[in-house]
């Protein structure tokens, strides 16, 4: 199911785990074939950092992480505890979003945020029912999309949409805008869709048949006269946003207030990766072989392959914890008793490491999610 442009749309990508897999897969396929095309990730001809293979038991062991986890009714953010049942994450340079997981959502309809303080979870001030927020790398801003629409059984419907833009550090609402659209609801043609939120806070997002456009802090709804693209999955550089062009090449820069793209590069990169919170770093999986590899990429360099485990097979980003250490997560639930294996590298020499104190196998657990 796609928008009109092209575009996947995000209630499709939040969907559940096994339409997750199912896009992954799919995803992967797609990166193969454009490596066989002659659009390449990396080369290890040309990269840079260690290429040695240990198993998980002969890595060194490292410190606890910084990023959060729940399990067993239990938030774990470094060194506290809080009791909750919220279970989905969203996490970025410090901050954390907490919500319902996608179980609890639909049994008792709600979809409340909480934003974690110390060992408080304060109430975001969401107002109709919506998937999870977009948060900056830098951990400032929040956008979040509110949904209001009748229940019908035709194929259009009117949705009345509601974009907020939050600011963390500040606590409060910084900017919002309203539409009223007409709307197929079955697969979200003509609706707006949430796309990248830069550093500044400024929201690059699909308003249907009215084009791609940008909303800041401190601004009106412009339009975006930068690059289009079809898809929505590509986390967004972090100083500007990102676009995914023909071929499996992105194409990043800046984004003003007013709408206008300054193009700063181009590179090609998995659709799986995550935006270090300086933008200078950009780490992703190869899965275009029979054993996927693990790499970062700088802007101004070579990539790096991480010496991740050769006994875990399927490794997933799932934050930064600085601007040199990514930590990657293997959690593997088809089991009676699911698998948890937690590993940090570096950036820069591509050496890695166990990192203990994460979620502990036989037991369901979550990590930060961009979706």
């Amino acid at each position: 199911m796609r928008s009109n442009d092209g575009a996947i749309p995000l209630h499709v990508l939040r969907s559940g785990p096994i339409l997750r897999d199912m896009l992954n897969r799919s995803i992967a396929l797609l990166v193969g074939v454009l490596l066989a095309c002659g659009v390449t990730t990396a080369n290890a001809e040309e990269s840079r950092g260690s290429h040695a293979a240990p198993t998980y038991a002969e890595l060194p062991v490292g410190a606890p992480t910084t990023l959060p986890w729940w399990q067993r009714g239990r938030l774990h953010v470094g060194g506290t505890v809080i009791s909750t049942r919220n279970s989905d994450i969203v996490s970025r340079n410090g901050t954390t979003v907490v919500a319902p997981g996608e179980e609890r959502r639909r049994d008792h309809r709600t979809t409340s945020w909480f934003l974690v303080e110390g060992k408080r979870l304060v109430r975001l001030p969401v107002r109709a029912p919506s998937g999870p927020p977009l948060l900056s790398a830098n951990g400032r801003w929040l956008a979040w999309l509110e949904v209001r629409a009748r229940e019908t059984e035709d194929y259009w419907r009117i949705e009345r949409y509601r974009t907020v833009i939050y600011d963390v550090e500040r606590g409060r609402v910084a900017t919002s805008f309203r539409d009223r659209r007409l709307v197929a609801w079955g697969d979200g043609i003509n609706g707006i869709w949430l796309r990248t939120l830069s550093n500044r806070g400024r929201l690059v997002l699909l308003q249907g048949d009215d084009g791609v456009k940008v909303l800041s802090p401190r601004g009106r709804l412009a339009r975006f006269d930068g690059p289009r693209s079809g898809y929505t999955s590509v986390d967004g550089w972090p100083r500007g946003t990102t676009v995914l062009r023909s071929g499996g090449v992105s194409v990043y820069g800046l984004v003003g207030r007013d709408g206008g793209f300054s193009r700063s590069g181009r590179f090609a990169v998995s659709f799986a990766g995550l935006w270090s919170a300086d933008g200078r770093n950009y780490a992703y999986s190869d899965d275009s072989s029979e054993a996927p590899t693990y790499w970062v990429r700088p802007l101004d360099g070579r990539p790096v392959r991480l010496a991740t485990p050769s006994d875990v097979p399927y490794l997933g980003v799932v934050g930064w914890e600085s601007a040199d250490a990514v930590i990657l997560w293997h959690f593997d639930d088809y089991s009676n008793r699911p698998t948890s294996r937690l590993v940090r590298c570096s950036a820069t020499t591509g050496a890695c490491e166990r990192v203990p104190g994460g979620p502990r196998p036989g037991a369901w657990a979550t990590m930060p999610s961009r979706y």
